[in-house]
């Protein structure tokens, strides 16, 4: 049996989270939240990164369509950084573990 997940991010959302991420990092480096930090690259890029982009990408397990023309770059390009903020946008719950004190 076959199921077929399908996400659409619209380029807002996508906008929207970006600033989350940034005020979200911004507010651990500016409270010294060492450890959340860590937890947010090490979960975000090693490990969401490395699976989704690495692993099931070119497993062909994922599948993933941009728009042609995506942010101006040619097709490796922008699929590597949809993965990149994909990937990253889910290491908040990494760091966000951390933030316990």
């Amino acid at each position: 049996m076959v199921y077929d997940v399908i996400r659409t991010f619209g380029i807002d959302y996508i906008f929207f989270d970006l600033i989350f991420v940034a005020l979200f990092l911004f507010l651990l480096i500016k409270f010294k939240k060492k450890i959340p930090l860590i937890a947010f690259f090490v979960g975000g890029f090693l490990i969401n990164f490395f699976v989704d982009w690495g692993i099931w990408l070119h497993t062909g397990i994922r599948e993933i369509s941009l728009p042609q023309n995506f942010l101006g770059m040619p097709v490796f390009w922008s699929t590597l950084v949809f993965f990149l903020w994909f990937s990253l946008s889910y290491g908040i719950e990494y760091a966000y573990i951390f933030l316990g004190d």
